[in-house]
């Protein structure tokens, strides 16, 4: 009589000799079909084969392995997604993800080079085309890890280790200039040198010349050079070509929000101290991060003022650099002389004593001789060797020890209300005190930083927090009338004419009727997981609208893209046609470009300041030249669109883009004149 299995019914077997029995692991038995195996590397043919080759037909064959929820096809999502057994697919859609090719990596490494760090919309939307910006940001972080363990032994191969050519010449054409090669993956674990050989080889080395060096050197010119081992700091007058002017810098950092607010204090402070304020560029969104006042842990000044200059010299070599006063009209602070200002670029070129046609960079290929120069001279501005007498003052005083006032009639260096709890100051192993003191007294006239030609802050950031302010609590100063005036003047700064002249455009010849404006950030940190709730405002607005037999028009300001809506409620508003007319704007769109060069050809940071007058006769740089690439201005105009919303406004909670929004509407920036 012929065997039969219990376990697989077939014959020839019983259920313990039984092939397909597996094994059991803690009283669950597992089979070769529920261990599933992750895709990666090493395996992508031999994955996508056997997902193609289970069912070449496309349908489903009753009983195949591919109905199990362990093989399921490659596209439903990924193998390491930790899938509930027993749990039904309706209730849970699994995530969706594809593998990045070969091919989108390598222009990955394209943009990379091109772009620099930090410009991920850029590299997105000329590079990596089927990626968004979130992915492309995605993959390059796992992309820089991967090549910071690149010491590690015994890892698998990875599409991260193909890396640019790095032995590749920068004057060379662009083609050449950005090429990559992939490197060799490993077949073999390397072998463990000693590295006492070298050592002891570097060290003779070092011994030959130094006693080759004091066999031919006199011992007083020996004895000399040793009591002098760094050169003096080079002197400020020889450094700045405008004699007795006194300037201000700091260090922006996070969204242009939060930079717009920065810039503000910057101003009040410069017009405090009566310096020349130092007018900074719009760097890239989270390029440079503070950190938290709060939890008392931020970047230390002297670290974010290099940070920000090393992004500024790569914001020049890309061609990508846009001042504040682009975008932000100063004209009337520096017409009616509230405060003196001048471009970065030319206080920064003059003090490394470089070309100032610099300024007009249409290359991306600057020599490299340049850009050494740049981020060597950065090193003093920020103060890393600390303050030089009579030509740098660093303020290392952060949002942990100081809030800065003026002439509150409190006494100086008073302890502030809000101090560092003992759990925080156990946790730190530090002790932090608080401090008010008063910036005039400290930093003006009689202080040690007034002979100082550059005042170097480090971030200017400052927000309400538990009945204080964080860094700067300066809210009135009826003591002094011109400071009271500037304040007052700075508390709304309006768009340039070209930009309010776009959106005013957009809202009048676009949308043709009174519209909503929507402003929905989903995707950037904390607002990410409070979709629900920001979607809610805006169902509970729209509900508030009486019927119309006119659909309602929406204007959409959000950084979710639109092959992203589905199942979301936008999907919902853009698939009801015969009630909501949807309207936005794109980067590409033939508005945005134009009001961009219009941009570009104005110039209007360096239209102001102290320009030397040894071109043309005047007192602007030439404009024959332009970046290699438009600014990006989209969320400027948004911002105006969104202002002329008639029928109201809905802002993502918490959103500093919103704030800026309704204060744009307070100040009716839409009915006022603007020069075409």
């Amino acid at each position: 009589m012929t065997r039969r299995c219990s376990h697989c019914s077939h014959n020839g077997h019983n259920s313990r000799t039984c092939p397909n029995r597996g094994v059991k692991l803690f009283g669950v038995r597992l089979t070769d079909g529920s261990i599933r195996k992750s895709a990666s590397m090493g395996n992508l043919s031999h994955y996508a084969g056997s997902s193609s080759g289970a069912n070449p037909g496309g349908a489903n064959i009753p009983g195949s392995p591919g109905e199990t929820p362990d093989h399921g096809g490659a596209a439903d999502g990924y193998a390491s997604e930790d899938f509930v057994p027993g749990s039904s697919s309706s209730c849970r859609e699994r995530k969706k993800g594809v593998p990045w090719t070969e091919e989108e990596h390598r222009m990955f490494l394209l943009g990379l080079q091109k772009l620099g760090k930090g410009d991920w919309r850029g590299i997105a939307r000329n590079y990596v085309i089927s990626r968004t910006p979130t992915q492309v940001a995605s993959h390059a972080q796992k992309y820089f890890i991967r090549q910071t363990n690149v010491s590690r032994r015994k890892r698998r191969s990875s599409l991260f280790d193909i890396v640019a050519d790095e032995s590749a010449d920068t004057t060379m054409e662009p083609q050449d200039f950005l090429s990559v090669t992939a490197r060799p993956w490993p077949n073999k674990k390397p072998s463990h040198r000693s590295p006492f050989l070298f050592l002891s080889f570097l060290f003779f080395f070092f011994l030959f010349f130094f006693l080759l060096y004091y066999s031919f050197t006199p011992p007083s010119l020996f004895l000399d050079s040793l009591k002098t081992p760094f050169p003096s700091p080079p002197e400020c007058a020889s450094r700045v070509p405008f004699p007795g002017e006194k300037f201000l810098w700091y260090a922006p950092h996070s969204g242009f929000s939060n930079q717009l607010s920065e810039f503000k204090n910057a101003i009040l402070m410069a017009g405090i101290l009566n310096r020349t304020l130092i007018v900074p560029p719009i760097l890239d969104h989270h390029a440079v991060a503070l950190g938290s006042c709060p939890k008392f842990r931020v970047l230390d000044p002297d670290k974010i003022r290099i940070s920000v200059w090393e992004h500024v010299v790569e914001l020049i070599r890309s061609g990508r650099y846009l001042s504040m006063a682009d975008i932000i009209d100063v004209s009337s602070l520096i017409s009616s002389s509230f405060v003196r200002a001048i471009d970065f670029r030319v206080f920064a070129f003059h003090w490394c004593n470089l070309n100032i046609d610099a300024t007009c960079v249409n290359k991306l290929d600057m020599p490299s001789t340049f850009l050494h120069s740049l981020k060597q001279c950065g090193s003093l501005l920020s103060g890393l060797d600390g303050s030089v007498e009579k030509c740098l003052y660093a303020v290392n005083k952060d949002c942990r020890t100081t809030v800065w006032t003026y002439k509150n009639g409190n006494e100086d260096e008073a302890l502030d209300s809000f101090q560092p709890d003992d759990q925080l100051k156990k946790k730190k192993k530090t002790s932090y005190v608080r401090k008010r003191c008063d910036v005039y007294k400290n930093l003006g006239p009689g202080s040690e930083a007034e002979s100082a030609t550059l005042l170097a802050f480090g971030s200017l950031f400052t927000a309400p927090y538990k009945g204080s302010e964080l860094y700067i609590d300066i809210h009135e100063t009826p003591r002094d009338q011109r400071i009271q005036n500037l304040m007052q003047k700075i508390e709304f700064l309006p768009f340039v004419p070209e930009i309010i002249n776009a959106g005013k455009k957009f809202a009048h010849e676009t949308i043709r009727a009174p519209f909503l404006c929507a402003q929905l950030r989903l995707l950037d940190g904390q607002f990410k997981n409070h979709r629900k709730s920001t979607f809610l405002g805006l169902k509970q607005k729209l509900e508030s609208f009486h019927q119309s037999p006119h659909p309602i028009h929406i204007y959409i300001m959000t950084d979710l893209p639109e092959s992203n809506w589905t199942g979301s409620y936008l999907e919902d508003l853009a698939g009801d046609s015969n009630r909501f007319k949807l309207f936005s704007l794109k980067e590409k769109d033939e508005l945005v470009r134009e009001t961009a060069k219009r941009l570009v050809d104005a110039s209007h940071g360096l239209s102001f300041g102290f320009i030397p007058k040894t071109r043309d006769g005047g007192g602007k740089i030439n404009k024959y030249c332009h970046p290699p690439m438009l600014p990006d201005v989209l969320l400027y105009i948004e911002e105006t669109v969104c202002s002329c919303a008639s029928l109201g406004f809905v802002g993502t909670p918490g959103s500093t883009i919103a704030e800026s929004i309704e204060l744009m509407r307070k100040h009716e920036v839409c009915s006022s004149q603007t020069e075409p």
